[in-house]
């Protein structure tokens, strides 16, 4: 695992719901990296934005289809029986003003961005 950070962490001051949520997604994420993709290697990045930050987790394992032929449907009713990591992942950055950002391919890894305004986190 690698880290890379651009943002200096005291100066971001979070409110309790934002920090729960953004630690929630955060390790659902980590929990997918290690159970589906049985990511070997996975890079985690917080770079500073102009309105606030994000969080990059990315690997460069199996990947997956995006799209509900491949029965992804992110937030719907109809959403992958197997479980709800990534709907809720969308769910809780949507809860705190923030932003999701899934991109995945078979066999060339996946990547999600997670985006918090600090106007919005930190009222």
């Amino acid at each position: 695992m690698s880290v890379e950070s651009s943002a200096a962490p005291a100066t971001l001051a979070l409110t309790a719901e934002v920090r729960h949520n953004l630690f929630l997604a955060f390790k659902e994420i980590l929990h997918n990296a290690i159970r589906h993709s049985r990511a070997s290697e996975v890079n985690i990045t917080l770079q500073t934005e102009p309105e606030g930050f994000a969080l990059i987790v990315e690997d460069k394992e199996c990947g997956f289809a995006i799209g509900p032929a491949a029965g992804q449907s992110f937030g719907s009713e109809t959403a992958d029986v197997r479980g709800h990591g990534l709907r809720n992942i969308r769910q809780r950055l949507a809860e705190i003003g923030g932003e999701c950002e899934i991109v995945s391919q078979p066999g060339k890894g996946t990547r999600i961005s997670l985006r918090v305004r600090l106007s919005e986190a930190s009222r």
